[in-house]
């Protein structure tokens, strides 16, 4: 993840939101947790409650942007898609135009 200067966490479900907290948590890469769910709204407003096994749980403040928010990407951001599979091909519409060539 080092060589990485984003990630961008694409569905924020069960999936997308643990591995958004995990990242968060390591911080070793500015991670954007990307939906547009009433989770994903709640997770902006108040933080993720998240625990980690025997660990203390805790709430963690993850950044959460909408897919029209989403930058352009370059060479050192990182896309993990964790939606749907049904909703792939709708995802792909948006995030398509937003990859350089390397992405596409």
């Amino acid at each position: 993840m080092k060589n990485h200067a984003r990630c961008w966490i694409v569905g924020a479900g069960a999936v997308g939101s643990v591995l958004a907290a995990l990242l968060h948590q390591n911080q070793t890469v500015e991670t954007c947790l990307v939906g547009s769910s009433v989770h994903a709204e709640e997770i902006q407003k108040k933080g993720l409650f998240f625990q980690i096994a025997d660990h203390k749980p805790s709430t963690v403040p993850i950044r959460v942007c909408a897919p029209d928010q989403v930058p352009a990407l370059g060479e050192k951001d990182l896309v993990l898609m964790t939606g749907k599979v049904p909703l792939l091909d709708r995802t792909l519409r948006w995030l398509r135009p937003k990859c350089g060539p390397e992405g596409s």
